[in-house]
């Protein structure tokens, strides 16, 4: 994620809102990297429904990557 001048430390829980069809899914992360290119964030406790969303929107979302 870009997040420049993050003021979190490692570990830190984050909350994740995945805005979706009108609905702010919420999730759970922890920040796994914070350097110059930003900040890496793994989602955390997620329960068998959150899994199936998350996976269902990025197969749904991967042409709004950008891959470098």
């Amino acid at each position: 994620v870009e997040w420049k001048d993050c003021d979190l430390d490692l570990n830190s829980e984050v909350e994740i809102r995945i805005p979706l069809e009108g609905n702010q899914n919420l999730f759970k992360g922890g920040t796994v990297r914070i350097d110059e290119y930003g900040v890496g964030i793994a989602f955390r406790n997620k329960s068998n429904e959150q899994e199936t969303l998350l996976n269902s929107i990025i197969t749904n979302s991967m042409w709004n990557f950008n891959w470098l």
